[in-house]
């Protein structure tokens, strides 16, 4: 149970966030049945278009794809924002909280920490 337990510290970062995760979550399920569907489709193209000769499905098929990548696209950006968001959100709140721990720190542990660096050598952004 120990290798989930950082798993559970990080949970607590997502709490304000679950409303958007679960949208984003909604989001990459969308994706992935219109990634479904676009080969759902073709199959119908190739079998009626090029063999049966159907006029009115040729003219009918272009908007349908037209439609499903559109879908796609859609989702794909809103999903990937929503997601990014939150992680960036999550990634400022645990350098607030780190920020503020170090803050509270007494004195004697800078002393005694002093040769080490605390900071990176590069700065994160």
């Amino acid at each position: 149970m120990k290798k989930y337990s950082a798993y559970k510290k990080l949970l607590v970062y997502l709490k304000p966030y679950y409303g958007r995760f679960a949208l984003g979550i909604f989001l990459a399920l969308i994706l992935s049945v219109a990634n479904g569907a676009t080969a759902w489709v073709v199959k119908p193209l190739l079998d009626e278009v090029l063999v049966k000769k159907d006029l009115y499905l040729l003219g009918l098929m272009p908007w349908i794809l037209i439609l499903i990548f559109s879908i796609k696209g859609i989702t794909r950006f809103f999903q990937a924002y929503i997601m990014r968001d939150i992680g960036q959100k999550i990634i400022a709140r645990i350098r607030q909280d780190l920020y503020e721990h170090l803050l509270k720190m007494p004195l004697c542990f800078y002393k005694k920490y002093m040769q080490q660096c605390l900071c990176p050598e590069q700065p994160m952004i």
